[in-house]
């Protein structure tokens, strides 16, 4: 049977906290008023956004078939790989500082921390700190098995209304903490970029990297741009304008609920520091040294470009840009490699194993 399935819509969904006198025509505009017009602005952008979630379930259908088929793959897939990549060896043979590579795959779960700090501002109702990081976590599972986060979606929502909140509210929370997040990110990487800048060596990256590598990275990368640009391509206008609505009425939120947007962006703040100190604690325990603005920059963009490309965690986007820019730093090819597995491993591929084990416990406590 299906594990994932669509809640009926809420009778008021499409105007959440409205009250009559919001809706008076010829009221002065004074803050109430103001408010109210931000409330009904957000209100119908939540309602846009519970008919795209309604509209995403009926195409998604997570059976324990297809989540063992998924974890089946994702085993084959990491074994063949590490065997392949030459990973046990290179780590045998390696003096490897053990403690802070271990340490690493520690640092790597900070970052739904930092997502369910982001969710919990978001929500107009509060969220139990423990079971809002267990969903995070068990989205690491469906963000690996469904393309674009879809299953990540369904989760949180299903979660959401959960807590009390209509489908309408509730998508207006995940799109609310995408926005504020997302803007953080483009604050965070080019100011970072403006300190890494010494750091990157363009001769070094030439002259390390053969050209049959480069060919392989810039295939990858021009694949995923063009499957990009298909998929989104024929619904482009429509989402556009969409995305313009939704902007404006996330924007006239946080203006008058900056609170809320100063705890998703510190949930992001929490986010990137995870993510960086675990490249870091990784490039340490092999006895690497970079520029740590530098390497903010890569594993953002390596995350970005993880959630962009429409496949299943950006499948091979993410790992040549940790390979292109790892060794831009002047890092030598083979510790490049292994230095990106293991990130990839620690913040991507790995997680879903728990995720898997905490993703059954909410179906059977019927959190979700």
């Amino acid at each position: 049977t299906d594990v994932v399935t669509d809640h009926p819509a809420d009778p008021e969904a499409g105007a959440p906290g409205a009250t009559p006198s919001d809706a008076a025509p010829d009221a002065p505009r004074k803050s109430g008023t103001v408010e109210s017009e931000v409330r009904a602005r957000a209100a119908a952008v939540g309602a846009r956004g519970a008919a795209e979630f309604r509209s995403t379930l009926a195409r998604l259908h997570l059976t324990p078939l297809t989540m063992g088929i998924a974890l089946g793959t994702l085993v084959v897939l990491l074994v063949g790989v590490a065997w392949s990549d030459h990973l046990v060896r290179y780590l045998r043979e390696t003096p490897v500082v053990w403690t802070l590579y271990a340490a690493a795959f520690l640092l790597a779960y900070g970052q739904y921390v930092g997502y369910a700090i982001s969710l919990s501002g978001a929500s107009t109702t509060p969220l139990p700190h423990l079971r809002t990081l267990q969903l995070e976590v068990a989205e690491s599972f469906t963000q690996m098995a469904t393309p674009e986060a879809v299953g990540s979606l369904a989760l949180s929502m299903r979660y959401l209304t959960g807590r009390g909140l209509a489908t309408a509210e509730a998508a207006t929370a995940v799109g609310l903490s995408a926005f504020v997040t997302t803007a953080s990110g483009a604050v965070v990487v080019p100011v970072a970029a403006i300190f890494a800048a010494h750091a990157i060596d363009v001769a070094q990256l030439k002259k390390d990297v053969p050209s049959s590598t480069w060919l392989i990275v810039l295939l990858v990368l021009a694949v995923a741009v063009v499957a990009t640009v298909l998929v989104k391509a024929p619904k482009a206008r429509q989402k556009v304008r969409s995305w313009v609505d939704q902007a404006r009425s996330y924007a006239d939120t946080i203006v008058h609920h900056p609170a809320r947007a100063l705890v998703i962006a510190g949930g992001e703040a929490v986010t990137v520091v995870s993510q960086t100190a675990c490249m870091l604690a990784i490039l340490a325990a092999l006895h690497l040294h970079s520029n740590v603005a530098a390497v903010v920059i890569i594993t953002q963009l390596a995350g970005a470009a993880s959630n962009i490309v429409p496949v299943p965690g950006g499948l091979g986007a993410p790992e040549a840009i940790l390979v292109a820019g790892l060794t831009a730093l002047g890092l030598h090819a083979s510790d490049v490699a292994v230095a990106a597995l293991t990130y990839r491993m620690a913040t991507y591929w790995l997680p879903p194993l728990p995720g898997l084990v905490l993703l059954f416990d909410l179906f059977r406590r019927r959190l979700v």
